[in-house]
């Protein structure tokens, strides 16, 4: 037994050895390299037993090797899948293995532990194959190595671009065996060549949409690579998934076009899918084709699906179409696209040539638009040609395009006055509230900015609906029963997109209708009879309510009627109550605007108004409610009341001295006059009227309770005058309505008072103004300085003297009121008009004894029969400071016999001296026409006590000029300065004296 067990060990000894004594492959060596041939094959090799030999290129152990002569040019595939065991591969050239030079090795690519490589190769080329085991424990096992030549395409280069047949097609090629050519742009690092001559126009769409590798497409022009020039490219093109590449662009019939298709990817076969067409574009794609649009208003459709940018194209965005204009007329148009239902660009220009014209206006997206569509509205002049270019933003998509255009002026029925009659049972019109606005006294709860007015008359008693259905944006929808704008009774009211208003009507009642809006747009009005409906009405509790300072709100009820729709409850309605000011403001009560809802079968509801307490006496202070924006389909009743605050303070008459100025009266400034009224501490009163050149009219009276009177004055002249008195603003002044021959003036009568932090000074003080000229003012306006001086007494009562340009002497007095107002009123020389205002005198500054006041030269238009004589009415202002004399730099001024007027200005103190003549020399550096060596003799004669001067100012052999005016200090310069009536034309510049214009 145990002779057999060593028998066997023997055996296997015996079968072990001949195997290390084996061979290694024949083609163990490179120079023994085994020769494989063919576009593609198989060959079965064994590494049993192979070594590595000197000088070979690592690929670490076991080596077996093969050449292989590329029978094509092109791109091959060598891999070792089959074999049997980890292995590495390499890819050579040369003639010895020493001198090899490696062109690819890999280890893997091929799955698992095999490997691949793909390496482009030329024609009649030696390449030697290399099959190495990744691990040296490995003893070796059979290896496969497969190989498959694919050839470089015939398009591969430039120079043999394939042709591609038609205006539409589809071909694949594949690019595996691709390359690049010297000079060609390396987006990609393979590519094939087309040529293409399209036998149409239009917007070409060039892709690769099906390839299954990560492709590039370029467009280009031209004849040489080196020359060519890029019309547009795309890698991973925009509306393509995936790798693919898409582009789009203009071509004309007959020219060539190179399409390079580019890829970056690598793999066995890269099969490449191209697709081409044409499209029709647009027929006023481009700016030389623009499609002709006239008359003053008007629509037309257009597409952009289909359209392109030209080169040096203005405005930004993707895909326009052009549209040309004539103006018909001078005026303002709108253009907008309302109605596309895309989000467009619009721009609107002059000009002959796409690339040098000039913008007018544009808009990417109009307020309130529901798409992002676009409103340009421009003034225009008649018989210019304007270029109108519709595109959509870089981010938004073309389609169906709609441009709308109107001429537009203010609206005949933009004021309530002027409404626009409409009649029938049913209808429907379009307008539009370009140039239209709001009345002051109009109803306007929803901050709109324009509006314009229907009136329709019922023709039988029964329900109404009027709509806006059909308006380019929200609107504010208003329904009236009276013709009292100020005071309108509105019976329905809407807001929204459309607004609805749904109201019952009677037979004969007329109804004012008002469309509003936040912007101009256009806008549509609907309206039917509905036989089938009751609207539900909402209505005010009662026309008045009442409420009292100190913590007793207004109550404000209201109730509702609930309407029927075919039998059905309607659903639960709405609307908004808001207040208005009367004689009560927001320091009496808390304004609102609040929604009101009926909900549950709700008939009625109650809104709370705080009402303010303070502590001066006011008398009765009323406001007003309204209803507005009710629900659609729901109706007023009683939409207006008044709200009535009795006042808590007891009223306590003030004794006090009160001056005023009235306005003129209407078109009969004759009539402009002064008030003073003097009230005792029961309540009496007197005072004195003087209108025009009339003589002072006396009145007396007594206020009642609410502080009010009224007093007749019966006129000397002829005509009796109707005083309506009565205190505000807590007694600080009273206010004076006069009424005489149908004509009314207001008067604010101030109190004799100054404010109660000013401080007087101890004496009188006086002040030098100057009136600034207007000189460009219209009308008989002096168009030069004026002057007054001005004193004031420690009670506050002023005297005023003066003169103003055209020679008007002002001689005025008054008292510094509340507020420190001073009324003022000057009749202009020779009835040229007057100078009307109330100076107020700047408390900050008092003690500084400064004011300033804006003043009006004003000038009613006079009726004769039919014709209205020209008015002005222009605002001013005057400056003024106390006065100081001053001998330092006085301006002198006056008019020149031969040409225009001087401002002189004497440098250095003491120049003038008061009586004496003195003469002085001006240099010739000057830009106005004077006499050889001109000289100026100034005499000069002025009273220091108020600063006025007269004197006389000659220059050379011209005759002396007379001039007047007044120096004064101000407080803020050391320099004297000269106030003068009259304008300067002239500018002559010397060491010692300036002559120049006063503006």
């Amino acid at each position: 037994m145990k002779f057999k067990h060593i028998f066997t060990c023997a055996a296997l000894s015996a079968l072990w050895m001949p195997s290390l004594q084996a061979a290694p492959p024949a083609n163990d060596n490179f120079a023994s390299a085994a020769v494989i041939t063919g576009n593609t094959g198989t060959q079965a090799g064994t590494n049993v037993d192979a070594t590595l030999e000197t000088f070979e290129p690592s690929l670490r152990y076991r080596s077996i090797w093969y050449s292989w002569t590329a029978p094509a040019t092109g791109s091959v595939t060598f891999d070792t899948i089959g074999s049997g065991f980890d292995t590495m591969l390499g890819i050579y050239t040369g003639t010895a293995v020493n001198e090899l030079t490696t062109l690819a090795t890999d280890d893997g690519s091929g799955g698992g532990s095999e490997s691949l490589i793909i390496l482009p190769v030329t024609s009649g080329t030696i390449y030697w194959i290399k099959i190495g085991s990744y691990a040296l424990s490995h003893p070796g096992a059979p290896t496969m190595l497969r190989w498959t030549l694919v050839s470089q395409p015939a398009n591969d280069n430039f120079a043999a671009a394939q042709a591609l047949p038609g205006d539409t097609g589809t071909l694949t090629e594949e690019m595996v065996a691709a390359t690049l050519e010297s000079g060609e742009t390396t987006l990609g690092n393979k590519s094939i060549w087309y040529i293409w001559t399209p036998a149409s126009s239009g917007l070409a769409t060039v892709d690769t949409i099906g390839s299954s590798n990560d492709t590039t497409l370029l467009i280009y022009q031209g004849t040489t690579l080196n020359s060519l020039a890029s019309i547009v490219s795309s890698d991973n093109g925009y509306g393509v998934s995936g790798y693919e590449s898409q582009v789009e662009f203009v071509v004309t019939s007959g020219s060539q076009y190179y399409v390079r298709v580019g890829s970056y990817s690598s793999g066995v076969t890269l099969p490449t899918v191209l697709n081409w067409s044409i499209t029709p574009t647009a027929v006023n794609d481009n700016f030389a084709a623009a499609t002709a649009i006239t008359g003053a208003s008007g629509t037309i459709t257009g597409d952009n699906t289909v359209s392109t940018i030209e080169v040096d194209e203005p405005g930004g965005g993707l895909k326009s179409i052009w549209y040309s204009w004539v103006a018909p007329a001078t005026g303002k148009v709108v253009f907008d696209t309302h109605g596309s239902e895309l989000d467009t660009l619009l721009n609107i220009y002059t000009g002959t040539a796409v690339n040098d014209l000039t913008l007018i206006g544009s808009n990417d997206q109009s307020p309130h638009s529901d798409y992002g569509e676009s409103l340009v509205k421009i003034n225009v002049t008649s018989g210019t040609t304007y270029r109108v270019r519709l595109a959509v933003p870089s981010y938004g998509a073309p389609g169906p395009l709609e441009l709308n255009w109107l001429m537009v002026n203010k609206p005949a029925n933009d004021d309530f006055a002027d409404a626009q009659v409409i009649t029938g049972a049913s209808g429907s019109l379009s307008a539009y509230t370009y140039e239209a606005s709001i009345e002051e006294v109009e109803l306007n709860a929803n901050n709109n900015t324009r509006s314009i007015w229907y009136s329709w008359t019922a023709t039988f008693t029964g329900v109404m609906r009027f709509d806006t259905n059909g308006s380019a944006n929200a609107t504010t929808l208003t329904v009236a029963n009276n013709n009292d704008l100020e005071n309108l009774n509105v019976v329905s009211g809407s807001h929204a997109d459309p607004a609805r208003c749904t109201f019952p009507v009677i037979n004969g009642a007329t109804y004012r209708i008002s469309i509003s809006t936040m912007d101009e747009q256009a806008v549509k009005l609907n309206w039917q009879q509905l036989t089938d409906f009751v609207p539900s009405v909402i209505s005010l509790g009662s026309t008045t309510f009442n409420a009292t300072e100190g913590g007793i709100n207004a109550s404000i009820t209201l109730t509702c009627n609930v309407g029927t729709i075919s039998g059905a409850v309607p659903a639960p309605v709405s609307c908004y109550l808001f207040t208005l000011n009367g004689s009560a403001s927001s320091d009496d009560y808390a304004g609102t605007y609040t929604l009101v809802n009926f909900v549950d079968g709700a008939t009625t509801a109650t809104i709370s108004i705080p009402i303010y307490q303070d502590r001066r006496f006011e008398g009765e202070e009323t406001f007003q409610v309204r209803l507005t924006n009710a629900s659609p389909d729901v109706a007023f009743g009683l939409s207006l009341a008044t709200v009535n605050i009795a006042d808590d303070e007891p009223f306590i008459p003030l004794k006090a001295n009160y001056t005023g100025l009235s306005q003129v009266f209407p078109y009969d400034p004759a009539l402009a006059g002064t008030i003073k009224i003097n009230a005792t501490g029961n309540g009496s009163f007197t005072g004195s009227l003087l209108m025009g050149s009339s003589a002072t009219a006396p009145f007396s009276g007594t206020f009642n309770a609410a502080g009010k009177s009224t007093v007749t004055i019966t006129r000397k002249t002829g005509g009796n005058v109707l005083l309506n008195l009565f205190y505000a603003d807590n007694g600080n002044r009273i206010r004076c309505l006069i009424s005489m021959g149908g004509k009314t003036a207001d008067i604010q009568a101030w109190r004799i008072i100054f404010g109660g932090t000013v401080e007087m000074n101890e004496k009188p003080f006086t002040l030098t103004a100057r009136i600034n000229r207007l000189p460009n003012a219209v009308g008989d306006v002096p168009k030069a300085d004026g002057f007054l001086s001005i004193t004031v007494g420690i009670k506050g009562d002023v005297k005023i003297t003066g003169v103003l340009a055209d020679d008007t002497l002002v001689t005025a007095a008054g008292q510094i009121g509340g507020y420190d107002m001073l009324p003022l009123f000057v009749p202009l020389y020779k009835g040229k008009g007057s100078l009307c205002s109330d100076m107020f005198i700047d408390v900050p500054d008092f003690t500084n004894n400064v004011f300033s006041s804006d003043l009006t030269w004003f000038k009613e238009p006079v009726p004769t029969d039919k014709t209205f004589k020209s008015g002005f009415r222009q605002a001013t202002s005057v400056d003024a400071c106390q006065y100081v004399y001053s001998k330092r730099n006085p301006i002198i001024h006056a008019v020149r016999e031969t040409q225009g007027a001087a401002d002189i200005l004497i440098k250095g103190p003491g120049m003038l001296v008061n009586g004496a003549t003195q003469v002085f020399r001006l240099l010739e550096d000057n830009r106005i026409a004077l006499p050889l060596n001109p000289t100026v003799k100034v005499t000069l004669k002025f009273a220091p006590a108020t600063g006025f001067f007269t004197g006389t100012y000659q220059m050379s052999t011209e005759k002396p000029t007379p001039f007047k005016g007044a120096v004064f200090q101000p407080l803020d310069t050391a320099s004297g300065f000269f106030l003068a009536p009259v304008p300067s034309s002239s500018l002559i510049s010397s060491g010692s004296i300036d002559i120049k214009p006063a503006y």
